[in-house]
């Protein structure tokens, strides 16, 4: 059986491309890995919401919250709080806000829709470590907390 140069060169590159995106892909899941789910406890009649995040990432804290049951066309706000004596309490840093027990990060601000409901990705630089912190999704007329995670585990690789 005679293979022509053409089909060589074509299953050559079709080899390099599968190469490729393989390895595009192992790089992209080392950097994010661990993926969780979590119902967030509610703090107002009504609300719900469902945080996903990545328990192990490079540079970043990556996730998302899918929120109903909340005050239509309002804003909210996402924060972490540290815990003292916990893994992160102090690797929280909040320049424009410091907390009195620990760290604190106000971040990722969003308004829901006509229904009350809200779906927000989030990308968080934060500084390498391990955490254990407390995870609020906050009013922002007040800052009272809505929904809440106390136990909140991850890992920000350098």
């Amino acid at each position: 059986m005679k293979i022509s140069r053409k089909t060589v060169i074509g299953l050559s590159c079709l080899f390099l491309i599968i190469v490729f995106c393989v390895s595009s892909f192992s790089y992209s899941y080392a950097q994010f890995s661990g993926k969780e789910e979590i119902e967030l406890l509610s703090m107002k009649d009504g609300a719900q919401g469902k945080l996903t995040y990545f328990g192990k990432c490079k540079g970043v804290l990556k996730g998302q919250v899918k929120l109903s049951g909340l005050t239509p066309n309002h804003l909210y706000m996402l924060c972490l709080n540290g815990k003292p004596g916990k893994p992160g309490n102090k690797l929280l840093i909040d320049k424009y806000e410091p907390y009195r027990n620990g760290g604190k990060v106000d971040f990722a601000r969003f308004r829901t829709d006509a229904k009350g409901r809200a779906t927000k990705n989030f990308t968080l630089s934060l500084t390498p470590g391990k955490y254990d912190v407390k995870f609020f999704v906050k009013d922002t007329s007040g800052f009272r907390c809505v929904l809440q995670e106390h136990d909140l585990k991850f890992t920000i690789a350098p």
